[in-house]
């Protein structure tokens, strides 16, 4: 009956939005009179050769006026190729019906010095994408779009549109970013904002000296941003994604982190009487969880794993909670539907929880910002309980174990919403999880087959991943994907079983695998050879492809494994015992090759991760112990005719190995949140 109740509700909301979609269609308008007019250079080509998918831009302009709540915007493209025309024969644009409307002034397409009016109301379709479908969110935002006919190599296209009405939620408070470089050139590059006089606003830069120019009018401070040549930054591969190179100027009326949690606070109220479906929950809660932190667990298990995630986030609701009656209810929510469920639910128990805002994108960098709402992506929830700080993350599922075990992702920093609140808290890594696997190979002689049991724990996170898999995939993928991750090393593997035990009291997972190998051994020039080295361990090694670097290069983080080989042998087999350590403020790799009887060699190392980033002036010395350690790790187990023996071996091969065994190859998403990029080409849509 509730799903029942759920699908009517969905069915009414998405055609009562289409019938509101109808009113807000886009409309024809001359531009509005506040708005300035920008030169813009049509000849400009010095940075052609560093363009992307065949077109140039060629000016892209933004101007604001917060007494309107308007936004103009103005954007020329040139285009170089054919894939240029494929690329930009499309103009779309984004805007909320329930608070914006769209009206267009200009398109037109410029050729040999013939300019081409391609203003057809009637060829602009309205459609509501839903851009986010894959992630459960519902925004009800509507697209307006015109595919322009005719479009060739070397035309320019020009269009202009304003967008009417900012988001009630922030209360007539204003934040923008404008970034000042791209991934690819922008020829000329403007930012202009109409501020009325009686208001102020907070302006700070980062990795940029660009000053605004400053006029007044009777009414209006007006500042205007202008770059004449705007070069491509290039990132370097594999950057943190707190690390951003490209350059902002951060504009925000919000002058104070507390600001910001004041405003906050007010989207989750937790005041007035408990609603009758709450009080059930909560005494539900208490009958079957005697003490309080049985009854927490219960709590977060509920909304992790009950209330499924699926977020309608339109007009106030994309940042505001819905009631948590109307969350329990329906059973699903977005992560701040979530969160706040369960901080009311704690509260009800007696529990001291809040809301917390982050950003799962640039963490920590958050601390150099120019304080703003919109400076998060994700909520989540933190808890002080007998003297100690828990935070969780509701939107993760299938999380087990008790309270100290329970792992939260590394964000880094958070907005914690209670009162005092006067700037962002750093978060300490709540994470005590590992992987530990044992690889037994038994051989039985030297031309027969090897059989091989994986006996794999999982703990913390590593266990809530595989549990995640395990639960969203069938044993015949999970099969597969064992079987794969083997099989690049013995190429005539199969698979004979795969079982699992979930010690949900204890919060970890094992699963056990069995093989059969026809392939271990190899023969060359009269001598027969296997290579053993740390099969999981090498998946997660990394290494930069640049020798120098000027950005720092990202690290998975937290990443703690423990990895045995154990090899039972058909007779005795004399072996040279080692052992190695290498480390690097980075990282720590310890590897012990050692006889157990004489028919039987184990081998046992231990990797962590010990930062999540190597800094760029370290680089070299990361390369070069990184190097170390992938030298000392394989060992080599020959037989000639006369000897039997083992040896060091350093291994060069290349596996293509790119993710980490512990996620099975299917890396399923386990929390769900927005995440705003700076880095668009289109940055305005």
């Amino acid at each position: 009956m509730k799903q029942t109740n759920c699908f009517t509700t969905l069915v009414l909301l998405f055609f009562s939005l289409n019938l509101f979609a109808g009113s807000k269609k886009p409309v024809i308008e001359k531009q509005p009179a506040w708005v300035s007019s920008i030169p813009v250079n049509y000849a400009a080509n010095q940075f052609d050769q560093d363009t992307e998918d065949g077109y140039a831009d060629l000016h892209l302009e933004k101007q604001v006026s917060l007494q309107q709540q308007a936004v103009f915007v103005k954007k020329a493209v040139h285009i170089l190729s054919e894939a240029g025309v494929q690329n930009q024969s499309q103009i779309s644009v984004d805007y909320d019906p329930s608070y914006q409307s769209l009206a267009f002034h200009s398109i037109r397409i410029l050729r040999g010095g013939e300019a081409i009016n391609k203003l057809e109301l009637a060829k602009i379709k309205t459609i509501q994408q839903e851009k986010e479908l894959n992630r459960f969110l519902y925004n009800g935002s509507l697209t307006a779009v015109l595919f322009l006919e005719d479009v060739r190599k070397d035309d320019i296209i020009e269009y202009s549109y304003t967008v009417k009405g900012f988001n009630p939620i922030f209360g007539n408070k204003y934040a923008e970013l404008f970034q000042t470089k791209y991934g690819v050139p922008v020829y000329g590059l403007s930012f202009r904002l109409l501020v009325p006089k009686e208001r102020n606003i907070v302006i700070k830069n980062s990795l940029t000296d660009l000053q605004p120019v400053i006029s007044t009018t009777a009414t209006e401070k007006v500042y205007e941003w202008t770059i004449a040549e705007s070069e491509a930054v290039h990132a370097e591969s594999n950057v943190p994604s707190w690390h951003d190179a490209y350059p902002v100027v951060m504009i925000s009326e919000f002058a104070s982190w507390q600001e910001v949690a004041d405003w906050a606070m007010n989207l989750f109220p937790f005041s007035g009487p408990l609603p009758a479906s709450l009080q059930k929950k909560v005494a539900d809660i208490k009958a079957g969880n005697a003490t309080t932190e049985a009854q927490l667990l219960a709590a977060l298990r509920f909304v992790q794993d009950d209330i499924r995630y699926m977020g309608i986030e339109m007009g106030e609701n994309s940042h505001k909670p819905h009631a948590p009656t109307q969350i329990l209810q329906q059973r699903f929510g977005d992560c701040k539907d979530k969160a706040y469920l369960l901080c009311t639910l704690l509260k009800a128990l007696g529990i001291e929880a809040y809301p917390v805002l982050n950003n799962t994108y640039y963490k920590k960098t958050l601390l150099t910002w120019q304080p703003t709402p919109f400076a998060f992506d994700h909520a989540t929830v933190c808890v002080q309980l007998k003297g100690k700080t828990y935070w969780f993350d509701p939107t993760i599922s299938y999380q087990r174990g008790p309270l100290h075990a329970i792992s939260y992702p590394d964000y880094q920093v958070g907005l914690v919403l209670r009162p005092g609140t006067a700037g962002l808290t750093s978060i300490a890594l709540q994470e005590s999880g590992k992987t530990s696997v044992k690889e037994l190979f038994t051989v039985t002689s030297m031309t027969g087959p090897v059989r091989l049991k994986v006996v794999t724990d999982f703990s913390g996170s590593y266990a809530d991943n595989v549990r995640y898999s395990f639960k969203n995939n069938s044993l015949s993928e999970i099969r597969k994907s064992y079987k794969e991750f083997y099989s690049a090393y013995f190429k005539k593997l199969e698979i004979d079983s795969v079982t699992y035990r979930d010690e949900e009291e204890t919060g970890t997972f094992i699963t056990t695998e069995y093989y059969t190998i026809a392939d271990f051994w190899s023969k060359e020039n009269g001598k027969t050879r296997v290579v053993l080295e740390p099969y999981l361990i090498n998946s997660v090694l990394k290494k930069p492809k640049e020798q120098e670097r000027t950005m720092p290069f990202a690290l998975a983080f937290p990443t703690r494994y423990h990895e045995e080989i154990e090899v039972q042998l058909p007779e005795a087999w004399p072996i040279e015992e080692s052992s190695v350590a290498v480390a690097d403020s980075a990282f720590s790799l310890t590897s012990r090759f050692y006889q157990l009887e004489n028919d039987k060699i184990s081998m046992v190392y231990d990797y962590e991760n010990l930062q999540d980033h190597i800094n760029p002036e370290a680089t070299g010395h990361y390369l070069e112990t990184m190097n170390k350690a992938e030298k000392s790790i394989a060992y080599e187990l020959f037989r000639t005719p006369s000897t039997s023996s083992s040896s060091a071996f350093t291994t060069t091969s290349d596996k293509g190995f790119t993710t980490a065994y512990v996620l099975l190859g299917i890396c399923a998403l386990v929390t769900y949140f927005y995440r705003r990029r700076n880095r668009e080409r289109n940055p305005w849509n």
